[in-house]
């Protein structure tokens, strides 16, 4: 057994909070580890079975029993079983607001570690529940007598007496009734049920109580019921202009992308639209999309408009604000970040040793001296840091009192309910805030029901594919089942589904389901405005400027939908996983796959890389059965369009593919052992000669042989590729000969430091160009294509070690960069899933930076 995480789970990461007087449930609860293979156990058995402690350390001075705070710890033997923080009733007058806990384990020399945060305070001054109204949709056609119990639920928010905002909504026992008392319209849970009698508008009125912990107040808030999807009038789908090539392809045979808004009021249809054009417009004409410019002819985008009831999505995260020529505007708080060793401090290093501010710690209260005289008697901080300006400076503490503003912004009731960010958590591992589909509205499930009646304009329907040995008739369904259903066509279309937010920026990502991104990446200033004594968006239009960067992104994302994993790093500890890890992404490989042992030192074997596929130089996707042409020929029936690029005496191979299926690894392709000629092509017209539909071919020698090539059935390739004489067999691979001896020799081009010292800001941030090593290699190509060559760099999936991607330079790494496409092995993965015909350009382009 090994560890490769130490978290928490589900939500259970998010900050806790208590009341004086009062102490928390068990943390260890929810404390998990997870092995490499992913089997998770919790904390707790782990360190029974491996005999490995738990540290629990409280960044408080004089922890655990200080300053009115307990921190208990209950083990058994050496095992700890419990923890639990409890507050004294009366706390004294100087004493910590928040504080972290740091839990660590080791292993083989090796920590892991995570944090949680704890607020303490005397009373809860205020509760509410947002959004007011909660506007929930169907999942399902209601029965007499049935009901149907949502996912949605509204957000339970909580003011203290120390002005300190806290998201209530779990873990904290709250119960749930409607205007009845009862629970016909809200179950335990706080998740909303709609019954068969329920029209649409009907309204309840929904009411949370808190425990009698932390106060036992009560709020109300309007849930509303909305029309069912299958009686409302159907929406439609378009297609983006030039986002179908030329016209609409038959959406059963190429992926369909769908773009659809959330935050667009019903005026920003243009806005939405010119959003979207320009998005596809780069996809189809910047190089640096490439191969998705050639692509491009071989998908569908689409578009669908639902007006929002608001501008904007839910922010979920804290904020702060401040005034700025006369408006009032938002940030989100930074998530704490360990202090290094020596050097300077920034902000989140701050909030990581001495907690988040309170009111009272802001500017208009107190003085930066009067914070370090606080600090020295609240955490355990060598007094010498405090007091040095140079790593703790008096403009830093200034930013630092400013957070004592912070609260939250009022959600938002729109459709399809995007949010950004999370609930608070110390353990996020990103400074700027996620994109996701808001985890307390419809969730992704809740867009089938939307999609299930979504028509397109050109092609309101399409026709299901079923098994051959299915008796029924295929069902004609609207063009949305595409995005609804998996209908066993070539491509899933199911997770290309591009949401955007109307609200200008956040953290773009692919969850495998869905992409959300928004019309900026990164950090931004939310406008804002007071109502009530709440904060609400206050967004007069939408910016109809789409930024490149986000362009780049939606590609990078796009690219995880067809076989691509992140190249980049986000922690410095090594993968321990297997190649299920990294099932489907084929631009990642992991350190046990490419090595063996040998007379007793591991080294690596270059054949093992996954990506040593055979160079393609010119490709024909094989659509029927491989027959007999006569005496010694051979017909090769291949999809139109593609047989027109070879010619007589062309030398082929033949390679095994499944249509709709990520290229697999170089060792486990079925790729023909003879070599054959192409002698002549049959066409579509034979008087007009054009449009061959088949390539008849020949073996360069000896006899041929129909059943062993019937193997490579209808989807696989017909390819010439590139000779190498100095491999065997004598063909180039994307590894060329000379790097693979380098490999075997030196092992991989690029290896990542582990002396956190070399590990500079552009390296952590990965914007770094990683220049391969490569010393003792004869080198054709000039010196700004070396980090372009394919080989091994480690880094990937966002562990820093022991994985490795192709090149120094893809956008699967550094997708914000404005000179980095996709490298020749990702471009190679894209090409051969959604259209092998373009092999020939991508392997053009390669060229340029082949190193033999």
């Amino acid at each position: 057994m090994a560890i490769m995480k130490l978290d928490w789970l589900g939500t259970h990461n998010q900050d806790i909070h208590i009341l004086s007087g009062q102490a928390s449930n068990n943390i260890l609860d929810n404390l998990r580890v997870t092995e490499p293979d992913g089997t998770t156990h919790t904390a707790v058995d782990y360190q029974e079975e491996n005999d490995i402690p738990l540290t629990c350390t409280a960044l408080f001075k004089g922890e655990p029993d200080a300053l009115g705070i307990h921190v208990v710890t209950a083990r058994t033997g050496d095992v700890v079983t419990s923890l639990t923080v409890r507050a004294d009733a009366l706390l004294p007058p100087l004493s910590k607001h928040n504080f972290l806990i740091e839990l660590s384990m080791e292993e083989n020399g090796e920590t892991f570690s995570t944090v949680i945060r704890i607020h303490i305070h005397k009373e809860v001054r205020d509760v509410w529940l947002t959004p007011n109204p909660l506007t929930a949709h169907p999942g399902k056609t209601l029965t007499p007598g049935d009901t149907d119990p949502t996912v949605y639920r509204f957000t339970v928010r909580a003011k203290f007496d120390d002005d300190v905002i806290g998201d209530l909504t779990q873990h904290y026992n709250v119960t749930w009734t409607d205007e009845q008392g009862g629970t016909d319209h809200v179950n335990a849970q706080g998740f909303l049920i709609i019954t068969e009698t329920d029209n649409p508008g009907t309204t309840h009125t929904i009411t949370a109580t808190l425990p009698a912990s932390l106060g036992g107040g009560t709020a109300s808030a309007t849930m509303r019921v909305a029309a069912d999807w299958e009686d409302t009038v159907l929406r439609k789908a378009e297609i983006i202009p030039g986002g179908g090539w030329p016209g609409t392809i038959r959406p059963e045979v190429v992926p369909n992308i769908l773009f659809l808004g959330d935050g667009f009021a019903a005026g920003d249809r243009p806005a939405f639209e010119r959003i979207t054009t320009e998005m596809v417009h780069f996809l189809k004409k910047n190089r640096l999309a490439r191969p998705f410019d050639l692509l491009c002819t071989s998908m569908n985008f689409w578009r669908a408009f639902v007006p929002a009831t608001k501008r904007g999505i839910s922010v979920l995260c804290e904020v702060y604000t401040y005034p700025e020529n006369g408006k009032l505007f938002a940030l989100p708080v930074l998530p704490p970040v360990e202090p290094p060793d020596s050097g300077k401090w920034n902000l989140a290093n701050l909030i990581y040793a001495m907690g988040l501010p309170v009111a009272r710690n802001g500017a208009a209260h107190v003085a930066p001296d009067d914070l370090r005289a606080e600090w020295k008697v609240l955490v355990d901080v060598p007094p010498a840091i405090i007091d040095d300006t140079n790593i703790i400076s008096d403009d830093l503490i200034a930013d630092w009192q400013s957070l004592a503003t912070r609260t939250f912004i009022e959600e938002v009731d729109n459709y399809p309910g995007l949010s950004m960010g999370d609930p608070p958590a110390a353990d996020q591992k990103t400074r700027t805030p996620m994109l996701e589909i808001h985890g307390r509205r419809g969730r992704r499930g809740g867009l089938d029901r939307f999609f299930s009646n979504l028509e397109g304009q050109n092609i309101p329907f399409i026709t299901e594919k079923l098994e051959a040995n299915d008796p029924q008739q295929p069902r004609q369904l609207p063009l949305g089942a595409l995005w609804a259903e998996q209908l066993g066509f070539p491509f899933d279309n199911t997770g290309l589904i591009i949401l955007v937010s109307s609200l200008p920026g956040g953290r773009a990502q692919n969850s495998g389901t869905h992409i959300t991104v928004s019309t900026q990446n990164g950090w931004l200033k939310i406008p804002v405005k007071e109502v009530g004594g709440k904060l609400e968006l206050d967004y007069p239009s939408v910016e109809v400027k789409t930024d490149p960067d986000i362009a780049r992104t939606i590609a990078h994302e796009l690219g995880h939908s067809f076989g691509l994993g992140d190249e980049y790093v986000e922690v410095e500890s090594a993968f321990k996983g297997t190649r299920a890890d990294l099932e489907g992404h084929a631009n990642l490989e992991g350190k046990k796959e490419v090595t063996e042992v040998q007379a007793g030192n591991l080294v690596f074997v270059p054949k093992k890389i996954y990506w040593n596929w055979h160079r393609v130089r010119k490709a024909a996707v094989i659509e029927g059965t491989i027959e007999s042409a006569g005496g010694n020929r051979i017909r090769v029936p291949v999809q139109l369009g593609d047989g027109e690029q070879f010619g007589n005496n062309d030398p082929v191979l033949f390679r095994l593919r499944v249509p709709g299926e990520i290229l697999a690894k170089a060792l486990d392709i079925t790729v023909s052992d003879r070599e054959f000629k192409v002698v002549d092509r049959e066409f579509l017209d034979p008087q007009k000669k054009d449009h061959v539909k088949a390539l008849i071919i020949e073996p360069q020698s000896g006899a041929a042989d129909i059943p062993a090539l019937q193997i490579f059935e209808p989807g696989s390739l017909l390819f010439i590729p590139l000779r190498d004489s100095s491999l065997d067999p004598p063909y180039a691979t994307m590894v060329a000969s000379n790097i693979q001896q380098k490999i075997s020799r030196d092992g991989p081009l690029y290896l990542r430091p582990t002396d956190p010292s070399k590990l500079t800001e552009q390296v952590r941030e990965n914007k770094d160009t990683q220049v391969p090593n490569l010393r003792g290699v004869d080198l054709p190509i000039c010196f700004k294509n070396k980090p372009r060559i394919i080989g091994l760099y480690e880094g990937g999936a966002q562990f820093g070690h022991d994985i490795y991607h192709p090149a120094g330079l893809c956008m699967m790494r550094t997708s914000h960069s404005r000179k980095t496409g996709f490298c020749a092995v990702c471009r190679y993965i894209m090409v051969d899933l959604i259209n092998p015909f373009m092999h020939f350009q991508i392997d053009r382009d390669y060229k340029k930076s082949y190193p033999k």
